[in-house]
């Protein structure tokens, strides 16, 4: 009645490849025993407070006996590459809307503020700029190095149990509306007929400058917005700091007067700004 599957058990096979990190939330609250895998595994969660405290850091192993919480994300890595199994037997894959909860961790610099880490809740894939209220730029694992995004000036789709980073600004919560959910075909279909990377406003506003660098197999970018409103200073949920990847081949970012490293920066187009 509610236009939603009834199914028996839900069955879910994660390839996996070996080496890498695979960043991922779960489509229901799961006990960690319940994944299974052929070899050794770990699962690790972030804490944002250690990024504060510290300026790096985060990661930390989910112990044995601790749920994996949905909309939460985690990153996984098997020793061998070999397939992560999980089973639901009568799942009630929920029609509804989905808030994951979001947190604030005070640090001396802006850039190491109130980093989360969560995951499109979704057995679905889901239009980033579907995110309800929700403006802060995302940054998004691609296999080897992180990419960022924001929404209303870019195209991005998550792909289902996909989770990324967000610095949170004010926010107790950010909202998946079912209407984001959309097929592979769709997500392309809006990728196809977009620019990867749009200006939505008028360039007398805002100037966007992508600069990309690549070796012969990998791409890494950075942004520069020139904007004579923003601050000349690091601004939570509108420039994002650079997240470094030891695997990323090359890497790209612009600095700013204290030092930090961004992958958006939104500033001023004066020189003395």
């Amino acid at each position: 009645t509610d236009n939603n599957l009834s199914i028996d058990t839900l069955f879910i096979h994660l390839p996996q490849r070996v080496g890498q990190w695979h960043f991922l939330t779960f489509p229901y609250d799961v006990n960690r025993e319940q994944l299974l895998c052929s070899s050794e595994f770990v699962v690790r969660y972030y804490d944002g407070q250690i990024r504060a405290n510290n300026g790096e850091g985060g990661w930390q192993n989910v112990p044995v006996g601790q749920l994996l919480l949905n909309g939460k994300g985690y990153i996984f890595q098997s020793a061998n590459g070999d397939t992560l199994t999980m089973t639901f037997p009568k799942p009630n894959l929920p029609n509804k809307d989905i808030a994951v909860p979001l947190y604030q961790y005070n640090s001396v610099n802006p850039w190491d503020a109130n980093w989360n880490m969560v995951g499109n809740p979704f057995l679905a894939y889901f239009d980033m700029n579907a995110l309800t209220g929700f403006t802060y730029p995302v940054v998004a694992w691609n296999g080897y190095g992180y990419d960022t995004y924001r929404p209303g000036d870019d195209e991005y789709h998550f792909k289902p149990l996909e989770s990324f980073f967000i610095q949170n600004v004010d926010l107790t919560k950010i909202n998946f509306p079912i209407d984001g959910r959309e097929t592979l075909t769709q997500a392309k279909s809006k990728l196809f007929s977009a620019p990867a990377r749009r200006n939505t406003d008028s360039p007398a506003t805002r100037f966007i400058v992508n600069i990309n660098l690549s070796d012969s197999t990998y791409t890494d970018r950075t942004r520069v917005v020139f904007n004579n409103q923003a601050s000349v200073d690091y601004e939570m949920g509108v420039d994002a700091s650079k997240m470094i990847a030891t695997t990323a081949p090359v890497q790209l970012y612009t600095i700013g007067k204290s030092n930090e490293q961004y992958s958006i920066n939104e500033r001023p187009a004066t020189i003395d700004g």
